[in-house]
């Protein structure tokens, strides 16, 4: 790739909740920060990882490791004031954090957006999105339309998740167990078409309970919870598809959400996972239609894409996200913008 030699040195920032890596079983921004070192270390650049303390790479000799103790009723400042004056030097900094606040200590920051987080948090500057779906809300935001974030899609490490041949026949959500992640959508597919296996399994909420009442009084419903990594991929690999149907952004209501990458539907096509998707936010941009999956605009759309899922290959499902969602395609992507930085040529 043209200009990679130039770049040698990188400085990752994690957040301030929890370590990089960590053992928390739902850790979706932690997860990324780890697959993005581990995708810098394989292509050959100097890592720094900036990690609140409890860092599972303590004895990995193959990055700088910057251990940060969060303390106090701002973990976000008390984390930028452990580690500001050890990142000024650096030629590029990646800042993951929610709070954003890196850039107060060294001008050559990328900003990555990993929710719908207004740009003046981030000066409009360097803003990376991780969707296009995300960079239109987000570009629509700033002052001047002449400026406005980049997209590099977020990646994992294929070697991580398991290929299953062998499905069952159950239709799986698997996300934080809220409506607003479809929970519910999903939910009333499975009370009505009770010829249907449904699994339902993700970070509990308040819903969980109304998914365990249902469990309880209907066969065709399974619910996992919250379950560990590993039990995690046996399901998503044993699924006869993932459903990911989030409800619409609504910009009225009082908190609004986009399901603007969701990491399972490539975690679900590493492990050989068809995906059925309603075309909302960026689900539509990691689903080609007939190749990992289906891409419905309504219910009926879903209903038939279950009765035809058994036409999807599961290898092309792998085959997918390997090529255009791995670790290592991102690290290329934010190298690119690392080079911009190091050349002054800001966005």
């Amino acid at each position: 790739m043209e200009g990679v030699d130039e770049v040698t040195e990188v400085c990752v920032i994690g957040t301030a909740l929890n370590s990089v890596p960590t053992e928390a079983a739902w850790s979706g921004i932690e997860s990324l920060c780890t697959y993005m070192v581990k995708g810098f270390v394989e292509i050959g650049v100097d890592v720094t990882l900036v990690s609140v303390k409890g860092s599972l790479w303590s004895d990995w000799d193959k990055i700088n490791l910057i251990e940060v103790p969060v303390s106090g009723d701002d973990p976000e400042r008390s984390f930028y004031e452990g580690y500001k004056d050890k990142i000024r030097d650096y030629p590029c900094v990646i800042d993951n954090s929610n709070g954003k606040l890196a850039r107060l200590a060294n001008r050559r920051v990328i900003q990555v957006s990993h929710w719908l987080q207004h740009p003046l948090s981030m000066g409009f500057k360097n803003v990376v999105c991780i969707s296009k779906a995300h960079a239109k809300w987000t570009k629509s935001q700033y002052p001047s339309r002449d400026r406005g974030p980049v997209v590099v899609y977020n990646g994992i490490d294929p070697y991580l998740f398991p290929y299953w041949e062998n499905k069952g026949d159950e239709f799986l959500f698997f996300s934080v167990l809220g409506p607003y992640k479809g929970a519910d959508t999903v939910l009333k597919l499975a009370l009505e078409h009770p010829e249907f296996k449904f699994g339902f399994g993700g970070r509990n909420t308040d819903y969980t309970k109304v998914v365990r009442e249902a469990a309880e009084k209907h066969e065709n419903i399974t619910l996992y919870g919250e379950v560990s990594h590993d039990e995690k991929k046996r399901i998503m690999g044993k699924a006869r598809a993932l459903l990911q149907l989030p409800k619409p952004y609504n910009p009225y209501e009082q908190y609004p959400f986009m399901d603007i990458f969701p990491m399972t539907i490539v975690e679900a096509n590493l492990c050989g996972t068809p995906v059925i998707g309603l075309d909302f936010g960026g689900v539509g941009e990691m689903i080609d239609q007939g190749l990992n999956g289906y891409l419905c605009k309504n219910l009926d759309e879903v209903l038939d894409a279950m009765r035809k899922i058994q036409n999807i290959n599961y290898a092309d499902c792998r085959n997918y996200a390997s090529l255009h969602f791995s670790h290592v395609r991102m690290a290329k992507d934010y190298l690119k913008l690392v080079e911009r930085i190091e050349n002054n040529n800001w966005w």
